[in-house]
């Protein structure tokens, strides 16, 4: 399995030619050595138990978001250029900039939007979902960028969303709670999520629900002190 799994995964040359990353404007040596890293951790995560590789648009959104994090000056480069240590940062994780986006949605009012009034929104963890939950707002992760399922599922509690949709269409819909039914099953709608003997299953791959369930099931299992690493986690297709 593992073998099928290596022979399938991409070669440099063949993510290049992808139309998404050919009309990126970021620098070619930039775009090419993050194929390359991608790549790697792509092989790492086969080599840990994944079970079936990504579709090859996710890959490269993956590849664009961290070309682009690294043509990204570093808050440390700035530091060694101006010799300043900075108070504070207003970029991601930080979550400065919501709050910021709070006094100028008030307009005239003297008041800042409420945070329970607010919601970030975002398709990554370590920046969008956790300055969220720095800052006390709820949070959205969307399944359309760099987050995927399996990240979702082996998030830890510093990174984790409030609601997880598919796209921003999701916004329009009340997300069910996700319930323990008892000790081993969650439910999300009519969704369920069953962990025990060391494999995490659920009711339905292409269901959206059945990750919501999937998600509260691992995320219990961990903070209970569990090993997600020793944990079989479903494969989705979404």
């Amino acid at each position: 399995m593992e073998e099928n799994l290596f022979r399938s995964i991409p070669r440099v040359d063949e993510l290049l030619g992808r139309d998404e990353l050919k009309v990126s404007a970021l620098p070619p040596v930039l775009l090419r050595e993050s194929v390359r890293e991608e790549l790697d951790a792509l092989r790492d995560e086969v080599r840990g138990g994944l079970s079936a590789l990504p579709e090859t648009g996710i890959l490269c959104a993956r590849i664009l978001a961290r070309a682009e994090e690294k043509q990204l000056p570093t808050l440390r480069s700035v530091i060694n250029a101006t010799g300043v240590e900075p108070i504070a940062s207003a970029g991601k994780p930080e979550s400065a900039m919501y709050d910021e986006a709070r006094l100028l949605a008030a307009g005239n009012e003297t008041e800042p939007v409420s945070r329970e009034s607010c919601l970030a929104i975002g398709d990554r963890l370590d920046t969008d979902i956790e300055a969220g939950n720095r800052g006390g707002y709820d949070s959205l992760a969307v399944l359309t960028g760099v987050t995927n399922p399996h990240e979702l599922m082996t998030a830890p509690a510093h990174l984790r969303p409030s609601y997880i949709v598919r796209d921003l269409r999701g916004l329009q819909e009340a997300q069910p709670s996700t319930d323990a039914s008892d000790g081993n099953v969650w439910t999300c709608a009519d969704a369920t999520a069953r962990l025990e003997d060391g494999s995490l299953t659920v009711s339905d791959a292409t269901d959206i629900n059945a990750l919501r369930a999937a998600c509260a099931a691992a995320w219990t299992y961990a903070d209970n002190g569990g090993d997600l690493g020793s944990v079989s986690l479903p494969e989705f297709s979404l």
